[in-house]
Order: structure tokens, then C-alpha cells, then sequence
């Protein structure tokens, strides 16, 4: 399996926006064919039913219903020296036919919700020293913010988030249940917005060393006022900065700085430094660790108090720990694989720009039935270490592959959801699902 010799080796335990890194310098090879432009166009597909999240403070599962869910593509790659540019089109359309009541908001029970989203890559690399990217994305319309969707806005790239481009998450899987950024607000759909852009460069000090700088810019949060009352504008910059030792085939060190700084609708501010140190070591082909030690240092302001006026200036430094385990097992059928991720460390609070500690936990198996039906059981929780935020998320499900190009799955998928109100209840919900992807250019969605 080895041991990538990049910057990114730590993403997957302790991570800046994925906008301010870039995967691994390439070392050219002469006897490679050129590349050539590739294109990609697709569609996912899935229908679920079942009783999702109940939202504004209500305990239990919501009213039963019946929802789909639509995931076209559509891009292109144009190769270039050591990398290419990279661009893509992914709206997401929530489709609820089943005839259900309106919400307590005055939300119609039926309704045809969009999100548009976009990214774009570019890695160069004019020389075998030096590298510069540039990453962007953008999503805007109406987001369902249900756990029970099949994707997870804001999920930390490389976490059970194949987009991620970390080497310890692997890229078979379609992706895992993650907890996102927080608590989730208080209505299930609301008007979005998302842009963050970033770049910076990679330069290879030695054969066995890399140094890579990025920055960037991120706005997030509600597009409306109305919105923005239940899920706050958050915009600030980003940076991070690192350097790789390669040591041989089957170790790495990376010593990972990183810092943000947040700005809210509500008037929270909040900056956070983090400095991480990981161990990759590959044990042969089947077995990898990643383990990770450093600590953050944050000053959060302008927090409001759930009684009134604002809570006091907190500036405190917290452990960051974190341990990831891959296993593979190879078999005629199939590889059989499994991904258990831990990790403690602070986060900012999505809805009210507060700091607090917290213990994630990822697991992920995937093996195969016969040579075209696969299994895969996956698992998330994100728990506050002092305080009541609980965000825990099951899936099992089966996939018939026919083809490279198209897949069925079908399988459950469950959550349970408690906000920063220690008071408040924990939602729990459930649903069953029906999966379809297929790809008329390139990889599948």
C-alpha cells in the first residue's frame, strides 16, 4: 500500500479546509502514454422512505415520508504537467412526493428542493520542485439538512469523504454518514449559500522533504436574513502550512500549521491555531496507521448567551488526539477493507460560533458477497466532550455491481441528533433506501 510522500498525509485525522492543500507531487514517468482530456457525466439516484430527523426541538422521529433525491455531474479534466485543471457541475434536487403536512414553519409538506454546486482544481507542476493549485467550490439554493441525505455538507475532507483525496479513506466506498460542523439548526430546509476558494504552492526541499503554503477565503452559512436566524453567516480566512518527511516506502512525518478566523451574523467571532504532528506507518499491503498529536489555540468572542447579552472571551488551548486504522484484506472476490478513524479535538459551533471539544468516531467496512455483490456497513458519531451536542449516524446497505459504469444499492440508514440545549431532546430517525448510479463519461458519482 506504502506511504504517500505529501502534505496531505495527515488530512485525514487533523485537517484545515481541504481548499488550502493539494495532493502529492508527481515524479513523471517516460514511458507513460500522454494523457488526454477526460470528461465525466452521471447520474445518482436514490429513493428513500421512513420517518426522518424530528427538527425544531421536538423529541422522536419526524412524520413518515417518502423522498427522492437526484445527483447528475457533469465535468472535465484537462491534463497538464504533474496535474490538470479540474471542473465540475453537481446540483443536488430533493424531491418530496408523499403527501405530508405542512411543517410547523408553514414549509409545504410536498415540495422540489435545488442546490447547485460547483468546484474547480488546478494542479501545475512546471518543474520536479515545484508546485502550485488553486481549489474552489460554490453551492447555493435550498439545502436539506437532514442526516438521513446521503451527503453531508461541510464533512472534513478525507473523512469517509472520497473527495477528499486522503490516502487512508478508500476511494471504493461511496462515502460515509459523517457528522457535520456542529450543531445542525433547527429547521431541516433552508436557503444556503457556500463559497471558498484557496490555493498556494508545494515545493520539494529535498527528495525526502515537502513544504507546502496555502491560504484561502470561505463564506458560508444562511443566504437569507431569514435563514441566517437559523443558521448564521460564517466568513473568514484560511492558512495552513506543512512539511512531509518522506522516510522510505513505509513511513512519513508531517508537521502540520494551520489557522482560521471566523466571522458571524450573530456577531461571534472566533480564531483558532492548530499544530499537528503524524506518524504514517504502512505496515506491507494490507495494513496502514496514522497517528497524530498536537494541541489548538483559540480566542472565541461575541457568543451569545442563550439568556441574554453575550457569554464572556474564552482563549483556552485543548488537545488535539487522533488514530487511524486501515486494513485491507485481499481476497480472489474482492479486497476487503476496513476504516476506523478516531479523533478528539476542538471545533467550532456552526449555529453560535462557541469552541468546544470533540470526540469523533468512524467506522467502515466494505466486503464483497460474490464477484458483484458487495457489503457495506458504516458508522459515525461526534460527541461533545463537555457538553450535551450528540450527532450519531448508522448505515448498512448491499450494492450489485453490473458494471463499472453502474451500480444498485439498496439499505438503512439511522440518526440521532441533540443540540447544544442540555435540556433539549435527543431526534432519532430512520429511513430505507433505494440507490441507482450510473456514468456515461468516466467514474460514477
Amino acid at each position: 500500500m506504502g506511504v504517500v510522500s505529501s502534505a496531505l498525509v495527515a488530512l485525514a485525522l487533523a485537517y484545515p479546509d481541504p481548499i488550502v492543500l493539494t495532493g502529492p507531487m508527481v515524479i513523471p514517468d517516460p514511458d507513460r502514454p500522454p494523457e488526454f482530456i477526460q470528461y465525466r457525466l452521471g447520474l445518482r439516484g436514490e429513493l428513500r422512505s421512513g420517518h426522518p430527523i424530528g427538527f425544531s426541538g421536538t423529541s422522536g422521529s419526524g412524520t413518515a415520508r417518502t423522498e427522492s433525491e437526484l445527483n447528475p455531474v457533469a465535468g472535465f479534466r484537462l491534463p497538464l504537467e504533474g496535474g490538470g485543471l479540474s471542473l465540475t457541475y453537481e446540483p443536488r434536487i430533493f424531491i418530496v412526493g408523499s403527501h405530508v403536512p405542512n411543517d410547523s414553519n408553514g414549509e409545504p409538506g410536498s415540495h422540489v428542493s435545488y442546490l447547485h454546486r460547483g468546484s474547480l482544481t488546478l494542479e501545475y507542476q512546471p518543474t520536479l520542485r515545484w508546485k502550485v493549485f488553486l481549489n474552489g467550490h460554490f453551492a447555493y439554493g435550498r439545502y436539506d439538512f437532514s442526516p438521513l441525505a446521503t451527503v453531508v455538507p461541510g464533512a472534513p475532507g478525507g473523512i469517509g469523504n472520497p473527495t477528499g483525496g486522503t490516502t487512508t479513506t478508500p476511494t471504493t466506498s461511496p462515502g460515509i454518514p459523517i457528522p457535520g460542523p456542529g450543531t445542525p439548526p433547527s429547521q431541516q430546509l433552508l436557503d444556503v449559500e457556500e463559497f471558498a476558494g484557496g490555493g498556494g504552492f508545494v515545493h520539494r526541499l529535498t527528495p525526502a522533504l515537502t513544504w507546502l503554503v496555502g491560504a484561502g477565503y470561505v463564506r458560508r452559512g444562511g443566504a437569507t436574513l431569514e435563514a441566517q436566524q437559523a443558521l448564521p453567516l460564517q466568513k473568514g480566512p484560511v492558512g495552513a502550512t506543512g512539511l512531509s518527511w518522506q522516510l522510505g516506502g513505509s513511513d512519513a512525518w508531517t508537521v502540520l500549521g494551520s489557522g482560521s478566523s471566523s466571522s458571524f451574523s450573530t456577531g461571534a467571532h472566533s480564531t483558532l491555531f492548530d499544530l499537528t504532528g503524524t506518524w504514517s506507518h504502512a505496515f506491507g499491503r494490507t495494513l496502514q496507521t496514522d497517528v497524530t498529536g498536537g494541541a489548538t489555540a483559540f480566542r472565541s468572542s461575541g457568543v451569545p448567551s442563550p439568556t441574554g447579552g453575550t457569554q464572556p472571551t474564552e482563549e483556552r488551548v485543548l488537545p488535539i488526539v487522533a488514530l487511524g486504522v486501515t486494513q485491507r484484506v485481499l481476497i480472489p472476490a474482492g479486497d476487503v477493507t476496513n476504516v476506523l478513524q478516531l479523533r478528539v479535538a476542538p471545533v467550532t459551533d456552526q449555529l453560535v460560533g462557541s469552541v468546544y471539544e470533540r470526540f469523533e468516531a468512524v467506522l467502515l467496512s466494505t466486503f464483497p458477497l460474490t464477484g458483484h455483490l458487495w457489503a457495506d456497513a458504516m458508522g459515525a458519531a461526534a460527541i461533545a466532550i463537555s457538553g450535551p451536542q450528540l450527532d450519531a449516524r448508522i448505515e448498512g446497505k448491499l450494492t450489485y455491481v453490473f458494471s463499472q459504469q453502474l451500480k444498485l444499492s439498496i439499505g438503512g440508514r439511522t440518526a440521532w441528533l441533540r443540540g447544544y440545549d442540555p435540556n433539549g431532546p435527543v431526534s432519532f430517525g430512520w429511513v430505507g433506501f433505494v440507490a441507482l448510479s450510473g456514468a456515461l463519461l468516466g467514474a460514477p458519482p
